[in-house]
């Protein structure tokens, strides 16, 4: 599983860590795009699917045990969008999420916490990594311009 926590004005962060049965490995979960950032939480498989399917422009198809998130850009970096990427093609596929921050995956509840206390979505998904034994590895980040920090 993973965890991704972002913010409007801070951006978003995303664990590396993948894990087949008891094996676990460092893995990209996330996806630079020209206009923002793809991140995604649960099977992996299919994660690399969606991000195949938006990269080529194809309808996105249904995958009921991922998540993916798209961060568009802000290119003043003060406030970003994010969206749940859901089936269908691009445009239909993007619902808007309200509120300054919040995060999914298995490490939710941890980052969520951090995030209320006015953490970073670095510091948010660090001490998931920490409190959850399925969210680890490298934590990756983007500044509200979609950038890697």
């Amino acid at each position: 599983m993973t965890v991704i926590a972002w913010s409007k004005t801070k951006g978003l962060a995303v664990d590396s860590q993948g894990s087949q049965g008891d094996v676990c490995r460092d893995v990209v979960k996330y996806c630079v795009l020209s206009h923002g950032v793809l991140a995604g939480t649960g099977k992996l498989h299919e994660i690399q699917q969606i991000f195949n399917q938006v990269e080529n422009n194809l309808p996105i198809s249904e995958f009921p045990h991922t998540t993916v998130v798209y961060m568009e850009a802000d290119p003043k970096g003060k406030d970003s969008k994010f969206y749940v990427v859901t089936k269908g093609t691009w445009e239909d596929s993007l619902q808007l999420q309200d509120g300054e921050w919040r995060a999914i995956g298995s490490g939710m509840p941890y980052a969520h916490v951090a995030l209320g206390m006015g953490k970073t979505p670095k510091q948010a998904v660090e001490l998931a990594c920490r409190l959850d034994s399925t969210c680890g590895g490298k934590v990756v980040v983007f500044n509200a311009k979609g950038k890697i920090v």
